[in-house]
């Protein structure tokens, strides 16, 4: 494959096993140098020991078959990208049922992007400070934020983003591994019980009798105004 002329060079990966059955994986890089015949005169090998990287290739493959395999059985959004450029190299299929993408077109683009404009640079900042170092990762080496995911049809979800490093053998980061998941319908619900609540306090509070109620333990759970009041107190606060 040498073509001749000096200096040219020519790769290949190899594969030696010793006697005692431990394994090298080597890379030759071979030079070629020729006389003025044109007939080979020398020839430099350099030796790449190659192993621990494809230890950590095959380890990666690994660990990428096995996300995929969790990632499209469940409804939660899986993306896999760059810390450095933002670019996806992995999305679920989910993608498809919660914000309507089709899996081959968010491939290769930043995932910054299927967020809304006016959380994009934050997120950016965010991910940069956890890799320069002037941020950790809370409490079990990942972060959770509440961020609004845009719809292929421009409208907007609320979502929780659970995020973390994919490392190597030796700790470093790979890219980072993002879970999210779709809690708008959670937030209708958690508005609709604060506004009835709102209704029923107001309600006791403006009701001519006193009004409380007690858990097994007799704590006081909810109170109205006037009984609060009524027992020496200036706010309901004060003896919930």
């Amino acid at each position: 494959q040498l073509s001749q002329s000096n200096g040219d060079k020519v790769s290949t990966d190899v594969k030696i096993t010793s006697a005692q059955g431990n394994t090298k994986h080597l890379r030759l890089s071979i030079s070629s140098f020729f006389d003025a015949k044109r007939n080979a005169d020398e020839y430099i090998v350099c030796i790449k020991d190659r192993t621990e990287e494809v230890k950590d290739q095959i380890a990666l493959k690994a660990a990428m078959s096995n996300l995929e395999l969790v990632a499209n059985s469940t409804a939660d959004v899986i993306l896999r990208y760059d810390f450095r450029t933002f670019e996806m190299s992995f999305v679920s299929k989910s993608i498809k049922y919660m914000p309507g993408y089709d899996y081959d077109e968010l491939l290769g683009t930043r995932c910054v992007d299927i967020f809304h404009p006016s959380v994009r640079q934050p997120i950016i900042d965010l991910v940069t400070s956890y890799v320069n170092g002037t941020r950790s990762f809370a409490r079990g080496g990942h972060d959770k934020v509440r961020l609004p995911m845009l719809k292929k049809d421009g409208t907007c979800i609320m979502t929780e983003v659970l995020s973390s490093f994919l490392r190597d053998a030796a700790d470093r980061p790979i890219d980072c591994i993002s879970v999210i998941h779709d809690i708008s319908e959670s937030l209708r619900y958690e508005k609709q019980i604060s506004e009835q609540n709102n209704v029923m306090n107001t309600l006791i509070n403006n009701l001519v009798s006193d009004v409380y109620l007690k858990d097994i333990d007799l704590k006081y759970k909810m109170a109205n105004l006037r009984y609060a009041k009524s027992i020496g107190f200036d706010s309901v606060d004060q003896i919930i």
